[in-house]
């Protein structure tokens, strides 16, 4: 059984993430080229897993192009 806290919880961490993947997008969109990963990890200070995920968000989205070592916008 789930609490309140833990449901709440979920939400924000929900909301934290889809945040961070609009700011990924905008941030690829205004250098208009590919961008390494670890840039991405070191201008949004999380860990390479989790900027892995979101770019895997944002490509099934059809958003991004993932590149080896990196990702590009989708034209």
């Amino acid at each position: 059984m789930s609490t309140e806290n833990e449901n709440t919880s979920d939400v924000t961490t929900l909301e934290t993430k889809n945040l961070r993947e609009r700011q990924i997008f905008q941030y690829l969109q205004e250098k208009g080229r590919y961008c390494p990963a670890e840039e991405l990890v070191e201008a949004f200070k999380v860990s390479p897993v989790t900027i892995h995920r979101d770019l895997t968000s944002l490509a099934a989205q059809g958003l991004v192009r993932k590149l080896r070592g990196g990702v590009e916008v989708t034209p």
